[in-house]
């Protein structure tokens, strides 16, 4: 299942963050090319998904799928504009919007996932999916916290005065046009709709840790996202600036939790492709070498260890701690440069 829950959380993290710059007053592309930017993210999903899956193109097209549906709660925004324009009826139309959110992602996917498949990686077999999860979990906390440094720097935070609900518009349907009427509109509501994938992605995190070691951690990070959630939106209803500033604290000690969380469930003692010498390797299916280091000469001469002939520079000595020639490591990145 994480063979496809994982790149299809990646798919909309990145999806999302793109509609999010395209749409920003500073940037204020158009509505085409931000719809064709975020084809792109999603066809460019596909391809890797497919690429470094074992599942292939099946991984992408059920990636697709599942990013679709998660895409709906940003595409319903668009909904009660096309109602008002179009003087179609609420539900019908919502219907059409999410079938065709959710079959347009799963198409675009498959079509990259189709041009994947022909160049497959040879590391697909290590990758850990359910390790990767919590990578993206990370990757996607950050813009996120990005994203509420920007409603404090413009001093937006009240801007959509009610919560959960925005303008009394349940949060997710609330119109596109209203998200965009101000600056302060579009800040605020964006990063309750990031705030929102987070939060899945956390929960996502707890089911599938369940059976790990890391279940407990897993389960103490979601109900952090949580109550970090309900303190940004206790901040608005009681417009308290010990709450904004509690609100900002917490939000530094979960994204470092979650930080931690995937540093340490990226680590597995043996297993195949890990260091003949120390037997570790990354459960990304990164494997990290680290040769050890030969013991450091004695400050002080010895009858056992003569000190070292002024001849002899250190940097070329073999028993220096940090040679280049003794101590190496190597790291590799989860797309490795050969396939």
């Amino acid at each position: 299942m994480t063979k496809f829950l994982a790149p299809a959380f990646g798919i909309t993290a990145a999806t999302w963050l793109t509609a999010y710059v395209c749409r920003m007053p500073l940037v204020n592309a158009s509505g085409q090319a931000t719809v064709l930017s975020m084809l792109v993210v999603i066809f460019l999903g596909g391809f890797f998904t497919a690429r470094y899956s074992n599942k292939g193109l099946f991984a992408a097209i059920a990636a697709g799928a599942f990013s679709g549906i998660l895409n709906i709660l940003i595409v319903a925004s668009m909904i009660h504009d096309y109602t008002n324009t179009h003087s179609k009826e609420f539900v019908p139309a919502a219907a059409i919007w999410i079938a065709g959110s959710s079959l347009t992602n799963t198409f675009i996917a498959g079509l990259g996932g189709l041009l994947g498949r022909f160049f497959p990686s040879s590391r697909r077999s290590r990758i850990h999916w359910l390790q990767v999860l919590a990578v993206i979990l990370a990757a996607t906390t950050f813009p996120l916290i990005t994203a509420g440094g920007l409603v404090t720097a413009f001093r937006v935070g009240l801007a959509v005065p009610d919560w959960p609900q925005s303008y009394g518009y349940n949060m997710f349907l609330f119109p596109l046009s209203l998200m965009q009427k101000t600056e302060g509109n579009f800040y605020e509501h964006a990063h309750r709709l990031l705030a929102t994938l987070v939060g899945l992605t956390a929960f996502a995190i707890a089911i599938t840790f369940r059976s790990s070691r890391f279940s407990v951690f897993a389960w103490v990070i979601f109900a952090a996202v949580c109550l970090q959630g309900i303190l940004g939106g206790t901040r608005v209803t009681e417009q308290s600036i010990t709450l904004a500033i509690s609100h900002g604290i917490l939000a530094q000690i979960v994204f470092a939790a979650i930080a931690v969380f995937a540093a340490i469930t990226s680590q597995r003692e043996g297993g195949r492709g890990g260091d003949r010498e120390t037997g570790r390797k990354s459960s990304l299916g990164l494997p990290v070498s680290l040769s050890p280091c030969p013991p450091s000469p004695p400050l002080l001469p010895t009858a056992s260890s003569p000190a070292p002939s002024s001849s002899r520079s250190f940097s070329n000595s073999s028993s220096a701690p940090f040679s280049a020639t003794s101590t190496h490591s190597y790291f590799y990145i989860l797309l490795p440069q050969h396939s």
